[in-house]
């Protein structure tokens, strides 16, 4: 091996570079105290307050955890809002991917256009969205009227306080972000795989299956646990349009908080909502990589 002039001088100078680097990162690292600043006093400090009373009364206790686990209502609930949160989620992406892949395989010049009538819908609050549903699908709304008028009922039809219209409501909310989310990650993708596939005699729906569809699979994961956590908040959408019947665990929340002001027992149930969602958000992205990997795509 040679140890001549050129190569300590390659190496003087990768390393030289690598000191220059960590430096510059070094000196730059201070950019992310505001954010850190602002995540620790407007996040981690609330959790752990939220933490310590769901363990705390007049002294440390496991009470309010035994009540959510030993009660038929909590438990049925957390299942309820885990159901919820999970469709919803999986309909956002499924429905949202072959938008997301219109948009990205558009021209750059009408990219832009579609991606503004994709993200219309986020220019108005989750409210107001969702009382347009009662006044749509109300007993005296357009849709009654149009189904008697049409001859196809004679009286209008109860369309609200069902777990549908609270699936269909909450994919309204949550499909412009999960298209959104896709679509960046499409967006990264190599146009030249997809064309040397083509070239090596693979059909498009193959040049699909096994090299698109697996490069997009972190956009995939991110749009289903990003949709799956926020789905996990929603209590005006359940609380509106599906009624008691459907009450989720964040309308629980809401009522030991502003009702029976239990703030101990809404800390527990926040607590479990946390941990519950995260150790499914965590299996949801492994159970997407493992299934959109090359080795286990269809062929």
């Amino acid at each position: 091996m040679s140890t001549g002039p050129a190569s300590v001088s390659g190496g003087a100078r990768w390393r030289s570079w690598r000191i220059v680097s960590m430096r510059s990162e070094g000196s730059s690292a201070w950019l992310l105290a505001p954010a850190a600043l602002l995540l620790a006093v407007c996040f981690v400090a609330p959790i752990l307050v939220v933490f310590r009373w769901s363990f705390f009364a007049d002294g440390p206790t496991l009470e309010f955890y035994r009540e959510i686990f030993g009660s038929t209502l909590y438990r049925t609930i957390l299942a309820r809002t885990l159901v919820f949160s999970l469709v919803a989620a999986v309909l956002s992406v499924v429905i949202g991917y072959p938008a997301a892949y219109f948009l990205a395989t558009r021209p750059v010049r009408t990219r832009m256009n579609w991606l503004a009538v994709v993200l219309l819908p986020l220019w108005v609050s989750s409210l107001i969205r969702t009382y347009s549903w009662l006044i749509l699908l109300g007993r005296e709304g357009p849709a009654n009227m149009a189904l008697m008028a049409l001859g196809l009922t004679d009286q209008p039809i109860q369309f609200l306080y069902g777990r549908g219209i609270v699936y269909a409501a909450m994919v309204q909310v949550l499909l412009p972000m999960a298209v959104t989310i896709m679509y960046a990650g499409m967006l990264s993708i190599e146009q030249t795989f997809i064309k040397a596939a083509r070239i090596l005699g693979a059909s498009p729906a193959y040049a699909f299956r096994k090299v698109f569809l697996p490069l997009s699979a972190s956009g995939i994961t991110n749009a289903l646990v990003i949709c799956f956590v926020l789905s996990l908040g929603f209590f005006i959408t359940p609380n509106l349009l599906g009624g008691p019947r459907e009450a989720m665990i964040s309308n629980m929340i809401d009522r030991a908080v502003n009702e029976s002001l239990e703030w101990n027992l809404a800390a527990a149930l926040g607590v479990v909502l946390l941990l519950v969602g995260i150790a499914v958000a965590g299996i949801l992205a492994f159970a997407i990589r493992l299934l959109t990997s090359p080795g286990r795509m269809p062929r």
